[in-house]
């Protein structure tokens, strides 16, 4: 019986992702130089929670950093990053309730981006990959 392609996914290769997935870089682009699919590699992760941790620490390790640049030197584009790369966090439905269908009439503060008009942000996440 041929071994699966979850049998690939090693701690070694977990470190070698965690690190890009640290620089911000997404699971999917950092598994391309990998010999192991995002399906398999998910699934082995799954079972494993070891592994899990290693990864999200790697995440943790990524907003923290990221936190720390914006605090340093605060800008748009770098709040704009973040929507994008964490929209469970930081987009526009962040504050959202799930089931919840009112609409506020304020604008939660991850929802503008100072000094960049509103219609400029919503080109900008048109064009984001």
């Amino acid at each position: 019986m041929k071994p699966g392609p979850e049998s690939q996914v090693t701690v070694e290769l977990v470190h070698r992702v965690s690190e890009r997935v640290a620089k911000g870089i997404p699971i999917q682009v950092a598994l391309q130089s990998e010999p192991v699919t995002y399906d398999a590699y998910r699934k082995h992760l799954q079972r494993h929670s070891e592994l899990r941790a290693i990864q999200a620490t790697a995440k943790i390790k990524f907003l923290d950093v990221t936190f720390d640049m914006i605090t340093a030197k605060p800008g748009p584009m770098l709040r704009w990053l973040l929507e994008r790369r964490h929209a469970d966090v930081f987009g526009p439905n962040a504050d959202k309730i799930s089931g919840d269908d009112t609409e506020s009439d304020t604008a939660h503060p991850t929802q503008t981006l100072a000094g960049v008009p509103e219609h400029l942000v919503d080109e900008l996440r048109k064009q984001a990959p």
